[in-house]
């Protein structure tokens, strides 16, 4: 025999299934939602009909969530508004400003064109990183092989004057070549 009985919150299966709504989801969602606007078919039959096309199914019960906060007297917005997972501040002002203005398929377009210009910057930045951890790690392999040869003798290191006044020329060239590609003023003083 139970000793306490609770009801469960019927939202708590959504926000588990919310990890799963990736950028493309979104995406996909808001330019179908703002097609079917822009023809002129009702909020609840555009919500539905983009439910029934939606593969993933985080994304669908979202949808089916919403479509029930709007078939029961919400506006979008508000019905959008308990998903902030998916439906970011940015999301929530412009649905809103777009059902207050009559515009709602040109806000949800807009919605679509910068999820995917954020995405697209994602994407770079990642790749950005990436490309420069990849050469930090060829310079420290190439290091390690340096010095593994020279350990091991296959190469020799012989001793040769080195006048230090061309040396010095030499680096401070590279050097202030890499300094001005930044804009940074570099000098160079030795005391003799």
């Amino acid at each position: 025999v139970p000793d306490k009985i609770t009801e469960e919150d019927d939202s708590s299966w959504i926000a588990k299934l919310q990890g799963g709504v990736k950028t493309k989801d979104k995406i996909v969602f808001f330019r179908q939602f703002a097609t079917l606007i822009g023809a002129g078919l009702p909020l609840s039959n555009s919500l539905r009909t983009v439910a029934e096309q939606t593969e993933t199914k985080a994304m669908k019960a979202i949808i089916l969530d919403v479509l029930a906060g709007v078939e029961a007297g919400k506006s979008l917005h508000d019905s959008c508004k308990k998903h902030t997972d998916v439906f970011d501040h940015v999301c929530l002002s412009l649905i809103e400003a777009g059902e207050m203005s009559g515009t709602l398929d040109l806000a949800l377009k807009r919605l679509a064109a910068q999820k995917e210009k954020d995405d697209s910057n994602k994407v770079q930045e990642c790749l950005g990183k990436i490309e420069g951890a990849a050469q930090h790690l060829l310079s420290l392999i190439n290091d390690v092989l340096d010095m593994s040869r020279v350990e091991s003798g296959r190469v020799k290191i012989e001793e040769e004057p080195v006048c230090i006044d061309t040396a010095k020329d030499n680096i401070f060239s590279i050097m202030n070549g890499n300094a001005e590609a930044k804009n940074i003023r570099f000098t160079s003083v030795i005391d003799d």
